[in-house]
């Protein structure tokens, strides 16, 4: 964020406005001057007097960041950038992703350190069970398996542009596999979640797979299996 008001600023070029910060006390504080404004109308505020209009600006004042955003570790008052990030509102600011993701009735969960093993979904109310976790890891693998063939594949003919190409044609891979894997893991959660084990799981799975669930007579078909 600008230290001063700006007029054109925003997050993300040509990006939307940013939403109205919350003081300590519940008070809502918009960071942009009013469309009344005299001589600056809809312009962003700037940190400074976002600072000061939160109490907090100290009589010696505050540089707008520190040095190559190296701020000094324990301190929370360096420059108005670490300021700002200090404060509470901002701290529980969640990100664009999460907040799309969470819209749609999901839970994110971010696991450091692991792209083959990352679960597609979580769902509310779905116990944790290593035959789940290990079917989410089988199917990203069999996606990323897939994904890489046909990169190398590809390599070999596309002469001009051919990252373009690459790229382009992974995307769209990648998006429609991603789906029918992440449908495919949502209906053995279904199967578990009803009683079924790995293996009579994966039979009606292959006897149905139209939608995310497991329907509940298929599921009693695949019980009946077992008993006979």
């Amino acid at each position: 964020m600008p230290n001063r008001p700006n007029q054109h600023w925003t997050r993300v070029k040509d990006g939307p406005r940013m939403r109205p910060g919350i003081h300590v006390t519940g008070v809502t504080q918009e960071f942009y001057y009013p469309d009344d404004h005299p001589t600056m109308p809809r312009w962003f505020k700037g940190m400074e007097t976002i600072i000061r209009e939160r109490g907090l600006w100290p009589a010696t004042g505050l540089r707008a960041k520190c040095k190559g955003f190296k701020c000094v570790p324990g301190y929370t008052n360096c420059c108005c950038r670490r300021l700002l990030f200090c404060q509470p509102d901002f701290m529980a600011q969640k990100s664009q992703l999460e907040e799309y993701i969470t819209s749609r009735g999901h839970i994110l969960t971010f696991i450091q350190n692991s792209i083959a093993s990352l679960t597609l979904l979580k769902c509310t109310g779905v116990p944790s069970s290593t035959a789940t976790a290990q079917h989410h890891g089988h199917l990203i693998l069999k996606l990323w398996r897939q994904m890489f063939s046909r990169a190398s594949m590809m390599s070999r003919y596309c002469r001009s542009n051919g990252k373009h190409k690459i790229l382009s044609i992974l995307f769209s891979l990648a998006n429609t596999k991603s789906c029918r894997y992440a449908n495919c893991s949502a209906r053995f959660i279904s199967a578990y979640m009803q009683g079924l084990s790995g293996a009579d799981a994966a039979w009606a799975n292959k006897q149905y797979h139209g939608h995310r669930t497991l329907p509940p007579d298929m599921a009693k078909a695949a019980k009946n299996r077992v008993r006979s």
